[in-house]
């Protein structure tokens, strides 16, 4: 009889410690899931104000390219040669 009450507050003890142990792993991935989901968005933001026109022109600026001023395009040639 007695070790049926010990059994059974050992197992009791062992199943209560198990969900007490998954009860903080699911806080802790809650926290983890919270953290890249802020991440996301700041990432997110980031890639919209890159994208943004005024951002593209400040660049391209800051390139020091030339504007264009006549586009020339190049013709298909008709006759070509190939080597062997």
């Amino acid at each position: 009889m007695i070790f049926l009450i010990i059994g059974s507050v050992f197992g009791y003890v062992v199943l209560v410690n198990g969900s007490s142990v998954k009860g903080f792993e699911i806080v802790r991935w809650e926290q983890e899931n919270e953290k890249l989901l802020s991440q996301n968005k700041e990432l997110k933001e980031q890639v919209e104000n890159l994208k943004s026109l005024t951002q593209m022109e400040e660049r391209i600026k800051n390139l020091n390219l030339t504007s264009v001023a006549e586009i020339e395009y190049l013709t298909k040639a008709e006759i070509v040669a190939v080597v062997k």
